[in-house]
């Protein structure tokens, strides 16, 4: 059976493309088949993070009616399969997105895991891949004004029916001057299923346009998202011994039945 994952945020700039890359391609080495889909029609991010500016065809043009979303998928060198959309501004404008939801939907049984990247905030585009998946995990960071986003957007997600399956906060620096985890999960109400670390070599991945989790796995941060998508399969991540094995998968066909 197909998950259906958001990811969502209550503001810009808290990284949560580069959670969803890192988490896909992470839940992809571990055996799992896993499409990422960039739901965030005006400011996508998904292709220019890889590296990859422009497509042949894009979820825009799928909404569009141009294309089938079934034959919109490339794969990464990692083996992670990604559904793009269009970077040009002229292509950001209103789409239906009853259509996005019906388009996602799609994927299902083609595929183990969809994780779709919302547009930051309380919109209609963020409002349309709520609608379109079944649960959406939070991304914020540790600090006031993030914070209270992300409750409006486990507000504004339940409200539109999606179940809220946590809290990933990003950027973490250890710093005093940051809300604990603690105080975060209170104002929250809702538990954190992984703190990720503001390492450097996550600016230096999307500098080299190979995310951290595949440029550097088994580093700090590179166990970071190994945690979080074990939590995200139900199953148990162990550093050193008892570790969740590893798997790379042969892609020949990747939405063959």
């Amino acid at each position: 059976m197909t998950r259906f994952i958001g990811i969502i945020s209550g503001k810009g700039g808290v990284g949560k493309t580069t959670c969803v890359l890192n988490l896909a391609i992470t839940l992809t080495n571990f055996g799992r088949h896993v499409v990422a889909v960039d739901g965030n029609l005006a400011t996508p991010n998904l292709g220019l993070s890889l590296g990859i500016p422009s497509f042949k065809i894009d979820l825009n043009d799928v909404l569009d009616g141009k294309g089938d979303i079934t034959n919109t998928a490339y794969r990464h060198i990692s083996g992670l399969m990604i559904i793009p959309s269009d970077i040009k501004y002229k292509t950001a404008g209103s789409h239906n997105f009853e259509s996005l939801k019906n388009n996602i939907k799609l994927l299902k049984d083609r595929t183990e895991i969809v994780l779709v990247d919302s547009a930051g905030g309380i919109n209609e585009e963020a409002r349309g891949v709520i609608k379109a998946v079944n649960d959406v995990i939070v991304v914020t960071t540790p600090d006031l004004n993030a914070v209270t986003g992300a409750l409006k957007s486990i507000a504004f997600a339940e409200e539109n029916g999606a179940n809220v399956l946590g809290v990933i906060i990003n950027k973490v620096r250890g710093e005093s001057f940051e809300l604990s985890l603690q105080n975060i999960e209170t104002i929250l109400e809702k538990p954190i299923i992984a703190a990720i670390s503001n390492d450097k070599k996550v600016l230096e991945s999307l500098g080299t346009k190979q995310p951290v989790a595949y440029a550097y796995p088994n580093t700090a941060i590179g166990k970071e998202f190994k945690y979080l998508a074990s939590k995200i399969i139900g199953q148990v991540y162990e550093d050193g011994s008892g570790e969740l094995k590893e798997v790379k998968l042969e892609y020949s066909d990747f939405f063959a039945k």
